[in-house]
């Protein structure tokens, strides 16, 4: 069995990298549609932006991202 090691994280650098998360997913968002020339992305916003670790897990998603799109990130 695997003993797994655990590392005490204090609450002050938990919160800034749980709110920093989503923020860098919608920053993603905003520049996608910004830079986008198809009326889908930028008026619809139809589209998804996440981030996802090595295994494809998600980590964390846009707000207004349109939630099928998750599947096709990994």
């Amino acid at each position: 069995m695997r003993e797994v090691m655990r590392q005490q994280v204090d609450p002050v650098t938990l919160e800034v990298i749980r709110n920093a998360l989503p923020a860098i997913s919608n920053e993603m968002s905003a520049d996608l549609q910004r830079a986008s020339y198809n009326m889908m992305v930028y008026e619809v916003r139809d589209y998804c932006c996440a981030l996802v670790d090595k295994k494809g897990r998600l980590i964390s998603q846009n707000l207004g991202g349109v939630s099928h799109f998750v599947a096709d990130l990994a």
